[in-house]
Formats: structure tokens, sequence, C-alpha cells
């Protein structure tokens, strides 16, 4: 049975993951095949008496949310296995890029491997190009510092400080194979480049069709962030897709600017300035998740298959000292192995095993910023399922929670980096517009037309966020204008199919009649994250034409109670 079309849909990948052994040489395994339900990987050392494993898949389509799931589990169960391998023979498994024992920097790095099948000898050459040109983004986000045995960290991606045999991509003219070993013998006689397997991104496979490889993320510690990663990969060949089909072409970027800004990104990693304009590369690394809203829709994108990889960098960019990447992580990881006199990888092996298909960086940002992330994930979750032009640059900076911020001075952030908060919080914006029209009558067209910019210029759906950022001494008379007498509207009780029941046939209809309508939903105070859950699949499941923005949320007798506004919007999303 058909069950979905696409014009420029996803292809096969092939997915390689890297990690370290630690222990007795002789213990090491040797190549063999681990099966699973859906996926099949090969686990073999990268050469004999190297302590780097591999963990290789082969071509697997990852085409939606259901696919990568059972994928990615399967690969997490499969290190899992490796952890408890290794134990038995008296080792550990740990993630690359961090120096225990006796161990160099060369034997402990690796990258991961990302490759993708193309349809079409033309398509295989615009997504290599179309790649190449996100080259320090992906660097730059997917940087693996080194963790020296002291915890100490040194660079953002230690595998290309340490590596002489790793060379940026390069742009092709064509792909066809007698093009390429022409291109690969000038680059062998000009820059001693011994092939083309060294470069980063190379446009061929053996085990696929038109394939592209790319290595420019090194080792990631936690399946999750593979997963982010490959999405991404898969996000950008559908973009090359669109443009060969469309006869597009991609921008150019000068070899010596691409060079530079690769440096910048592996000394600087995301915070690091990229030219042309120095755009701070946490910036630019949104930006391109930003551009790719159209090819994440196609791939049925979840917000937490790209949360390991984006909410902390969103989180930091608007000044909250959230864990950005997973160094800072696995660096704690290693400091508190040392203050409790244990080997630190007896601490990363424990962390690798238990973490699974766990985002343990949303988990730890979340205990310290739960209001924060729980907003910029509904809002990501919303964005990933709209079509509006709405931009992450508009929404405003939530305030800096100098409290949360553990152990660390004053307006600083781990590794003594300033963020200002320039632009306006939600509670500014909403204060401004309520100014703007507070002697006017409080019309149902009024306030609608208020909510309405308030969505737009603060691109958040939550307005007691927004009122809480408020003195306490306007709070009311903002209230009382937007949301006379919420507090009488009858509260119903969560329900999975809520806009499909007769429940909602009011408020909805009310809405549509004269553009707002208040509506409350109210549970146990004990059950608050399942209210979150419910409300997050309310919005996903929101009727065409219509926005759900939170408002305000008491408390009485042992029970929470939500308010809700809905406020119709046009198709342009205003």
């Amino acid at each position: 049975m058909l069950r979905k079309l696409y014009r420029w849909g996803p292809s096969p990948s092939v997915i390689r993951k890297s990690y370290v052994w630690v222990g007795p040489p002789t213990s090491r395994p040797s190549p063999y095949t681990v099966a699973k339900e859906d996926a099949s990987f090969r686990v073999v050392t990268r050469s004999v008496g190297d302590p780097v494993i591999r963990i290789e898949s082969g071509p697997v389509w990852l085409h939606n949310a259901p696919a990568r799931k059972r994928f990615f589990q399967s690969l997490a169960r499969t290190t899992s296995d490796l952890v408890g391998e290794a134990k038995r023979c008296g080792g550990f498994i740990i993630p690359c890029g961090i120096r225990v024992g006796n161990f160099r920097w060369d034997q402990v790095l690796d990258s991961d491997l990302y490759g993708v099948e193309t349809a079409s000898l033309e398509e295989q050459t615009m997504y290599a190009n179309l790649l190449r040109l996100f080259t320090d983004c992906l660097i730059a986000a997917g940087g693996r510092g080194g963790i020296q045995p002291d915890g100490s960290l040194t660079g953002k991606s230690r595998l290309r400080i340490e590596s002489i045999g790793l060379f940026s991509p390069r742009v092709w003219i064509s792909t066809e194979p007698r093009f390429l070993a022409l291109a690969e013998g000038q680059m062998r006689a000009d820059e001693g480049i011994p092939s083309l397997d060294s470069l980063e991104i190379v446009p061929r496979s053996d085990a696929l069709s038109f394939g592209v490889l790319s290595s420019l993320v090194d080792a990631q510690a936690f399946s999750p962030s593979v997963r982010a990663f490959s999405i991404l990969h898969q996000a950008i060949y559908l973009r090359a897709r669109r443009m060969v089909g469309t006869r597009t072409s991609p921008s150019s970027l000068r070899q010596d600017v691409l060079e530079r800004n690769r440096s910048r990104a592996v000394s600087d990693g995301l915070q690091a300035r990229f030219e042309p304009g120095f755009k701070l590369a946490s910036t630019a690394f949104l930006d391109l998740v930003e551009s790719l809203r159209e090819e994440l829709q196609v791939l049925e994108v979840e917000i937490e298959e790209l949360a390991p990889v984006l909410l902390g960098v969103h989180l930091r960019s608007l000044g909250y000292g959230a864990l950005q990447t997973e160094n800072e992580l696995l660096q704690e990881t290693v400091r508190t192995s040392i203050r409790a006199q244990r080997p630190p990888e007896e601490g990363l092996a424990e962390l690798i095993a238990r973490a699974g298909l766990r985002d343990v960086l949303l988990e730890r940002n979340q205990q310290s910023y739960k209001a924060a992330t729980s907003e910029l994930m509904a809002w990501w979750e919303s964005w990933l399922k709209s079509s509006a032009p709405e931009i992450r640059h508009k929404p405003s900076r939530p305030p800096i929670d100098r409290h949360a911020e553990r152990g660390h001075g004053k307006g600083s952030r781990p590794g003594g980096h300033r963020f200002s908060n320039r632009e306006s919080k939600p509670g500014e914006i909403l204060l401004e517009l309520f100014d703007q029209t507070r002697h006017r009558v409080a019309s149902i067209p009024e306030r609608v037309a208020l909510l309405r910019s308030f969505r737009s210029r603060a691109a958040t759906v939550n307005l007691g966020l927004a009122m809480s950022q408020i003195p306490s001494g306007r709070r009311a008379a903002i209230a009382s204008w937007i949301g006379p007498n919420s507090g009488k509207v009858r509260a119903f009780t969560p329900d999975s199919r809520f806009w499909g029941n007769p429940l909602a046939a009011e408020p909805l209809a009310q809405c549509r009649n004269t553009g707002m309508a208040l509506m409350a939903v109210e549970v146990q105070q004990r059950d608050e994250r399942q209210l979150q859950d419910w409300l997050s699949e309310l919005r996903k499941q929101l009727p065409a034409g219509i926005e759900m923005l939170n408002w305000a949320r008491p408390t009485f007798q042992g029970k929470l109670r939500q308010e809700l506004i809905l406020i119709g919007i046009g198709e342009d999303g205003k």
C-alpha cells in the first residue's frame, strides 16, 4: 500500500560510530557482526592493535521518526552490549577524545561517518558541494575537544588539531569517476593530499550508489547526538535534490575563506566568528537548522530528535549557562570521577551504558532551566510543524537565570564567555504593546491585534512567561485588559483527541467567529508533567488557522489550572 509520495524524498544512509576500548589489548574485540531487529552492525577495530573500535551500519532507511527510533535504539543497545563485553574482559568502552591511562591523542581520536546515497551523478555533485558550504558549522557544533587526564579541556576539535591526514572539502565541477581520478592525482601532486579518502567530504562510496561520505563531525558520545547529525546530513541532501530539480546553483565560497572558517571552528567551536561578516558560529549553526525547515518536515522530524545538538546552543545564545555540547558533560564526568578517586573510564563507561537513547544533555538543562527549556522546546516544535515565516532572530531573549548557574560568578559562563542581553524580553514586548493600546476600548479586535503582534515579535506562545517578567503593579491591569474574567471560564479535562470532541466545538466556533476564545484545563498538581505533554500534543493537532497561547496558571486546593487563549491567524501566519 502506498503510504507517502515524495517529490524530492530521502535516501538510504550509512553510519559509522566510534568509541575507545580501554583495557588489556588482548581482550579487544575481533571483527564480528551484531544482529539487531532492524539493522545489522559490524563492530571492527580501526587497525590491528588500535584501541578505537567502530560500529558500522549497512545502508538503512531513516526517512521518518519511527524508523530512526528503531535504528538508533538498536545502535544504543549495541553500544551497551560492547560496554558489557568490555567489562567482562576487565576493560571499558569510553567516548573518543578523552585521554586516559597512557594513551596518546592519536590513539583516542576519530570521527563519526555519515554517508548518503544520491540518485544520480548530478545529485552527488550538488550534495557534495552544498555540504561543503556548511563545513564550519558542522565542525563547530560536532567538535569534540580533547579532555586531558586531569579533566581540563583543550581545543574544540582535538581530532583536527592533532591530525595531519584530514583535509577540507573541495568544490567539484563533476564527480564523474574519470574526473575524480584526475583531481585526485592533481591534489596528490600539488597539495600532498594522498587520496580522496583524506578529504572530509568524499564523493564516492562502495556501499552506496553515487554515495557521499562526510567525516565533518567528531565521534559523538551518545546515540541521540548521532541521530541529530544524521538528520542534518539527510536534510542537506534533500535541499541538494530540490536544487537539482529546480536547476538552482549553490552559493560559492572561496577555498581560502573556507579554510579560515574551518580553522576558527577547530580552535573556538561555537564561539568562533565566521567570514563574511564574522557571524558567531552558534548563530550560523542555528541559521542552518532554520534554513532546512522544509526538508526537516519531509523527514517528519520531531524536536526531541534535534534537541541534543540544538537546545543547548539556543539556550546559551539567549544567555543561559546551559550545557551546550557533549564536551561539557563529559568533562564534568571526568572531574567527578577524579574527585571520587575512581578511574575516569569507569564513570564514562557507566554514563554511556546508562544513557541509551535518552538525551542526557536535555535532561541536565531541564533540571537547571526548566521553564526556559520547555518554552524553547515548544517553540521549536511549533516551528517544525508550521510554514509561517517566523524565525529565531525575532524571539526575545529570556532573562539570565543567574541562580541556576552552577558555580559560576555573576554574568559569567563556562569558559569565561559573557553574553549580552540586548534584545527585548517577552515581558517588555507585552508591556510595550499594552501601553500602546491600553487607552482603547478592550474590544476583541483590539485584544486579538495585540496578541498577534506579541506572537509575531516575541515568537513565543507563553504569555504566562511574559507576565512573570512584568512588574507586579502592572500585571493586574494587563490581565484584566487581555483576558477579563478568564478565571470564570469552565475548565476541561485533558483528552488525547480534544479538538475532535464536542467540548472543543464551542471555543473553536467562537474563535473563528470573533477571532478569540478563552478556555482552561484542570489537573491534579502532581500531574504537572502530564499536563505539559498533553498541551504539547494539543498544539500539534491545532486546527488550521488557530493559534493557542498559554495564559494564567493558578493553583488551588491541590489542583493546577492552565488557562489558554485561542486566536485566529491568517494564511500568512499573521
